[in-house]
C-alpha cells in the first residue's frame, strides 16, 4: 500500500482518515486474534483492493481496507514482529501470558502499551508515506526520533501520533482500562477529527 506515490493518489486528508480508520479499530479489536501483535511493521499488514489500471485517488478504496493476520497467531505461541532484532515473546491465548513480555519492553524500551505503540509508528509511516527503514535495537529510539521531527501533517495529526507512541494519557497503559479508551478517544481520537475538519488539508 505505501508503495503508490502519496502526493499522485493519497490526499493529506485521506491519510488522516485512514489513521482514523487505524486507531478505532485497535479500539474494538485490539484484545482479539484479529489484531496482530506487532510493533513497527503494522502498515506492512494493511492491503486495499484496487481495480487494475484504476486511475481514481486511492481513498476511493478503503472501503476495501483489510489487515492480515499469521494464523500462526491463532493457534501457537507467537512473538511482538519488529521488523528488527528487537524479539519480545507473547502468547496470544491469554493477557496473563502476555504480561512477563509486555513488561520487558517497558523496562528495556520504555514501549507502556505494544499495541498504541504500533499505532503510533503506523501514523508516522502515513505520514512518511513511506515504510520505517529502522532495524535492531535502536528501532524505537529511532521511530520516536523521527516522529519527534515529522511536522508534515500538521500539529493535530503529530500530538495524537506522540501520544501513541509514549502512551501519554495519564490513565495508565491497560488498555483493559475504560478511561484510557476513553482519554484515547478525548485525545486521539478527537485531534484527528479536527485535523479533518481544517481546510489547509483539502
Amino acid at each position: 500500500m505505501l508503495s503508490r506515490p502519496a502526493l499522485e493518489v493519497v490526499k493529506l486528508q485521506h491519510r488522516i482518515e485512514l489513521a482514523l480508520i487505524l486507531v478505532e479499530t485497535a479500539l474494538m479489536h485490539y484484545s482479539t486474534v484479529a489484531w496482530p501483535n506487532i510493533l513497527t511493521c503494522l502498515m506492512e499488514r494493511i492491503s486495499i483492493f484496487v481495480k487494475p489500471n484504476a486511475d481514481a485517488d486511492l481513498s476511493e478504496s478503503f472501503h476495501t481496507l483489510h489487515l492480515t493476520v499469521e494464523i500462526d497467531q491463532v493457534t501457537q505461541p507467537s512473538q511482538v514482529e519488529t521488523g528488527g532484532d528487537i524479539d519480545m515473546d507473547l502468547e496470544p491465548a491469554t493477557k496473563q501470558d502476555q504480561q512477563p513480555a509486555q513488561r520487558d519492553l517497558r523496562h528495556q524500551f520504555g514501549i507502556r502499551n505494544p499495541t498504541l505503540f504500533s499505532l503510533g509508528a503506523a501514523m508516522l509511516q502515513i505520514g512518511l508515506w513511506s515504510p520505517l527503514e529502522v532495524q535492531g535495537k535502536d528501532a524505537v529510539a529511532s521511530i520516536r526520533r523521527k516522529a519527534e521531527c515529522f511536522e508534515g501533517m500538521g500539529s493535530l495529526y503529530r500530538r495524537a501520533m506522540l501520544r501513541l507512541l509514549y502512551c501519554d494519557f495519564g490513565e495508565g497503559c491497560d488498555l483493559d482500562n475504560m478511561r484510557l479508551r476513553q482519554a484515547i478517544c478525548n485525545t486521539v481520537i478527537a485531534d484527528l477529527d479536527s485535523a479533518l475538519r481544517c481546510e489547509e488539508y483539502y
